[in-house]
């Protein structure tokens, strides 16, 4: 680690997280009486994996002096893949180049070469490993990767030795359903001297294989499986649980070879069986696998998580799924206390109870509240949001949905009777949250009963007459599909109707430029992405279902016929020529075209005002002209059009676009040879190689556009921009990354419905000149800046490689994949109806549960990363499950409650969602206000320079959220609930209020709720001085070196 690391680490932390790591390294490391474990639960949003990060490098410091470390290893656990790649980066504070290492336990073989390499400074290796649980400590019943499989083959081939028809047959055990070719691939890679397993760990895990039971098992398989290419279903079952057995041990003997310094547990509680001690044979053997790591010496655990326990609970909870806050929160405490007992939590049981007796009979607390915190803080400290101040963030909305139509009424009608007619459940809530719920009932017992119910044709359209039901005539129309609810007929009236689909990104909080083409007609202050929570599991999928099919039927129904099919942006042959250079001139980066045209150059020049897009791309044009000049081999005999790609390319004269290639391709596809051909070309063009036509009056104009407007140059100059003053990026680092972006935007535009919106503008250009003008227009450089700002403050990029990662998934969240979602078609119900769903998405499964396979989580992930660009999806609905820790407010500041959860914390943790740092409405604050200050200063980053505006404003008496978590301005975190008048949902929301005001005050207590319905009695909702006073207090204290 550099020396520099630990203080740069500490300098991007605000005074509160500075006081919260320095905290946790005084418990962990200095103090006399240290603890091995601690916690930190620090509210939603808060900045808890930067904490981490400043701990790590402090640890780093501590240990890089201590004679008994050899090397220093740091373990990051989180719940799934892509939540590791990403926070792993982050907490990278090495500095050296090396590249943190995500992976499975049982692969960590191959990789411990990596972990003892010498560092060139002669100080200690420092390692920085992720692990997921899935994939690393499951119950070992699974076949796990291929990969893993062909190591085990690997270093069971000595221990087995038997003739060549058993290792055969050990190979069919092993390779599963992975044909040949690929099996032997991956096993001949694992004899090249760069890739063998690590001895000491092939040495351990062929001794313990050699005492254990399952090489029997495994031989007596073998045995059976001889001369036979199948394996039954009960061999087939034994095979799974040898597999599994196998994988357990190389995991164990994995563990073994770490030599675990700190580890840190991210959002620990979504998998907190890992903590426990549980009784099962096979569940006991994983947790004490990841207790071999907690519990390895001189290791010391720190746990993140905003809800370490389940925060409050009520009495149905306890009933229905056993949850309960008080035995949770003692059991986080008891694992926090280990292994030094020394009796924290008998004494902080005694203390809860005199807290809870004296608030009940109106005694004084104070002691007991006291004891509470000097006990707590000794394994734990959580800081919370400040009331002043950030409540100013949020808004909430008054206005209603329209009461039901008549339709509507006769709907539910119409519903009922066929629930009667099935014999299924029916609550009205199903019909109030959920559009055509009949359309969307998968997984709720009326769809089970429906289909079982035997009915014959004239029946079930009988029983289907008044029923809103979607057809699959309805989707092949020409016409709309009525929202057929009042809540989405509301969120239609606000998203679709006011014409957000004609946006393929949202405004920028700090545009260039004044608007043009369709962004001139939206409102940028309401401009923003809705986040919708339902309670239901239909709702998400109908809600993305509806408004995704409107959006795109009004994209194509702006054209005539059946709109553009073929993309319009390929790299196409012609007569054995490319005849696609155009497209390419849009979506490869021209660095020396990109530096003459600067949209932002040109914003400073007026910082006092905002220029029209035309007088932006006025200055463009006029530096242009005088580097196009005309060609020394132009012939009027040849086409004029040639100008148009071959001098952006020319301008920047640099002959190095084919080694771009395996960079830009799609996949291997036929489109290969095409784009080869097309950069050979291009390659021409910079070295003046092409033969021209006769020079096209309007050339400077649309070279001018190339560089403004052009995706690939646009990219080029925000990567250079927000990545300045990293050391380790090259140019053509940043080239290739602009040249990834680019493709992103290529498949974008090549999308059927996006080809057809741009049609709808009428324009009798070419395709790739209303590209153009669309994304000047929607002044795409501002967006791309704002964009690239946040997203590489997240993900750090220290290298090539790394910002590579981060433009790949750029590229991703552009050309998002849309998903299909399925209704059910009541009158064909053996027949799925089909729903693209790209404008909005469900987030989390139909079912409404969390999944936690490779392939779904790799989706949400994809998901929540688009989300969080200004890209489609612009709504995103899911179900409150599992979202712990996930951030998506980027570009979202508007939230809306469906339905209202049962439990105050759960609405907390909705919020928590969008209220986070540097948030879209903070952003729009910010740029509103500091725009002239940004464009003034010499930052190469314009954002870097409005918040540094921004914080010249705070006074002395603020807290440290400001600017980055609340700024004033015209923009908010918008509250809405959608509740019908005269229901229950208005009483539900008064009472929920309430417990929020409360719940905090059970903290650590037993049957939560009646102390909660107790405090209410005695207006504890209603003074926030009494409030205040008897709220347990866990903030750290503040450390000296804090900056003021």
């Amino acid at each position: 680690m550099n020396n520099h690391s630990a203080d740069t680490a500490f300098a991007t932390l605000k005074d509160f997280q500075v006081d919260t790591a320095e905290y946790v390294l005084r418990r962990l490391y200095d103090d006399n009486e240290a603890t091995d474990r601690f916690l930190v639960a620090d509210e939603v949003g808060m900045g808890k994996t930067l904490v981490a990060r400043h701990v790590i490098a402090g640890a780093i410091a501590r240990l890089q002096h201590d004679d008994s470390v050899d090397r220093i290893d740091i373990i990051y656990i989180c719940s799934n893949a892509y939540i590791a790649r990403q926070n792993i980066a982050k907490l990278d504070v090495r500095g050296d180049g090396a590249k943190p290492l995500s992976t499975r336990i049982t692969m960590l073989a191959t990789q411990l070469r990596d972990l003892n390499r010498t560092m060139p400074d002669g100080s200690k290796t420092v390692n920085l490993v992720a692990f997921t649980p899935g994939t690393s400590f499951d119950k070992g019943h699974r076949s796990g990767r291929v990969e893993e499989r062909a190591l085990l083959n690997w270093l069971l081939e000595p221990v087995m030795e038997g003739t060549r028809a058993q290792r055969n047959a050990l190979q069919r055990i092993l390779r599963m359903e992975v044909n040949e070719r690929r099996w032997e691939a991956i096993c001949t890679g694992l004899d090249d001297p760069e890739a063998l397993p690590d001895a000491m760990v092939t040495r351990k895990f062929r001794t313990a294989i050699r005492r254990s039971r399952v090489i029997a098992d495994l031989r007596e398989l073998i045995d059976e499986l001889y001369g036979r290419s199948q394996l039954n279903a009960e061999q087939n079952r034994r095979r799974l649980a040898i597999v599994g057995a196998l994988r357990r041990e190389l995991a164990k003997v994995s563990v073994d070879c770490l030599e675990p310094d700190l580890v840190i547990l991210d959002e620990f509680q979504r998998f907190k069986h890992l903590l426990e001690r549980p009784e099962a044979d096979a569940e006991r053997e994983v947790s004490e696998l990841a207790h071999d790591l907690f519990t390895a010496e001189q290791v010391k655990v720190l746990l993140l998580s905003a809800t370490p326990y389940k925060m409050f609970t009520l009495a149905e909870e306890r009933e229905l799924t056993g949850d309960d806050h008080y035995s949770d929160f003692i059991g986080t405490v008891d694992f926090l206390e280990q292994p030094r007992d020394e009796g924290t939590t008998r004494r902080l049981k005694a203390a809860l109870a005199d807290f809870r007796r004296l608030v009940v009979t109106g005694g004084d607390p104070q002691t007991a509240k006291n004891e509470v915190e000097k006990l707590l803080r000794k394994v734990m400290c959580r800081t919370e949001r400040p009331v002043s101040g950030t409540a100013d963030m949020l808004i909430e909305r008054t206005d209603q949905p329209a009461p039901p139509t008549a339709d509507d009424l006769l709907g539910f009608v119409a519903l009922k009777s066929i629930a009667d007619e099935v014999g299924g459940a029916l609550s009205v809530e199903y019909w109030k949250s959920a559009p055509y719920f009949l359309n969307f009932m998968d997984g709720y017992q009326l769809s089970e009963k429906f289909r079982q119910h035997d009915l014959d044709p004239w029946s079930r359209r009988a029983l289907l007459t008044n029923a809103q039901v979607i057809r699959r005539s309805d989707l092949r129309g020409s016409g709309e599909i009525e929202p057929g609810n009042a809540r989405l007929r509301q969120l239609m009236t606000e998203t679709v109707d006011r014409g957000l689909w004609r946006l393929l990104w949202l405004p920028p909080s700090m545009p260039y430029h004044e608007p043009a083409g369709p962004y001139a007609e939206i409102d940028p202050a309401t401009a923003t992405k809705r986040l919708i929570f339902s309670s239901w599991a239909a709702a998400p999928t109908a809600i993305a279902s509806l408004l995704s099919w409107t959006a795109t039927h009004r994209m194509q129904a702006a054209v005539e016929g059946d709109g553009p099919t073929r993309p319009r942006l390929a790299y196409r042959m012609e007569d054995g020529r490319p005849a696609g250079m155009t497209a390419l001139a849009l979506f490869l980066p021209t660095p020396g075209l990109a530096e003459l045209t600067d949209p932002l150059e040109f914003a400073r020049e007026t910082p006092g005002e905002v220029l029209p897009a035309e007088s932006a791309l006025a200055y463009a044009e006029a530096r242009v002209a005088s580097h196009v000049g005309v060609a020394r081999r132009a012939s009027s005999s040849l086409s004029r059009d040639t100008w148009f790609w071959a001098a952006p390319f020319a301008i920047d004269a640099n002959g190095q676009h084919s080694d771009l290639f395996d960079d830009i391709r799609e996949s291997e596809t036929s489109e290969d040879r095409g784009l080869a051909t097309h950069l050979d070309a291009a390659d021409q063009a910079a070295l003046d190689e092409v033969d021209l036509g006769a020079h096209p009056p309007d050339l400077d104009r649309w070279v001018a556009m190339v560089g403004v407007a052009g995706p690939a140059n646009v990219a080029w100059r925000a990567l250079r921009r927000v990545t300045a003053g990293i050391p380790a990026l090259t140019d053509d680092g940043i080239r290739r990354s602009a040249a990834v972006i680019g493709a992103g935007f290529r498949s974008l535009f090549n999308r059927p419905e996006v080809m057809a919106l741009l049609d709808s503008q009428g324009s009798e250009l070419a395709y790739w000149q209303v590209v153009l003008e669309y994304c000047h227009g929607g002044n795409l450089q501002a967006v791309l800046d704002e964009y690239l700002h946040h997203l590489v403050g997240n993900q750090n990029p220290l290298n090539d490689d790394a910002l590579l990662a981060l433009a790949a998934d750029v590229r991703s969240a552009i050309a998002l994949r849309g998903a299909v979602l399925q209704g059910f078609d009541p009158s064909r119900p053996e027949t799925p109806l089909r729903f693209n769903a790209r404008f909005a998405l469900r987030y989390g499964s139909a079912k409404g549960t969390p999944k936690t396979d490779e392939k779904s989580v790799e989706r949400m992930s994809v998901v929540q990363a688009a989300f969080n660009s200004p890209f489609w999806p612009l709504v995103l609905a899911s179900t409150s499950i599992g979202q712990e820790g996930i951030d998506l407010h980027w570009w979202c500041h508007s939230l809306v409650h469906w339905n209202l959860p049962a439990n105050p914390a759960d609405f907390e943790q909705r919020e928590g969602r969008v209220h986070r740092f540097k948030g879209h409405a903070v952003r729009k604050n910010v740029g509103a206000a500091h725009r002239e200050e940004a464009l003034r200063s010499p930052a190469a980053d314009p954002w870097i320079a409005a918040f540094a505006a921004a914080e010249l404003r705070r006074q002395p008496e603020m807290n440290d959220l400001w600017p980055w978590w609340t700024y004033p301005g015209d923009s908010k975190i918008e509250r809405w609930i959608p509740s019908f008048p005269l229901s229950k949902d208005q009483q539900r929301e008064f009472r929920l209020k309430v417990q929020r005001a409360l719940y905090r005050l059970a903290f650590g207590q037993p049957r939560q709720e009646d102390l909660v319905s107790i405090l209410d009695l005695q207006g504890y909702a209603d003074d926030d001085e009494r409030l205040a006073h008897l709220r347990i207090d866990l903030r750290p204290p503040k450390h000296h070196a804090t900056r003021t």
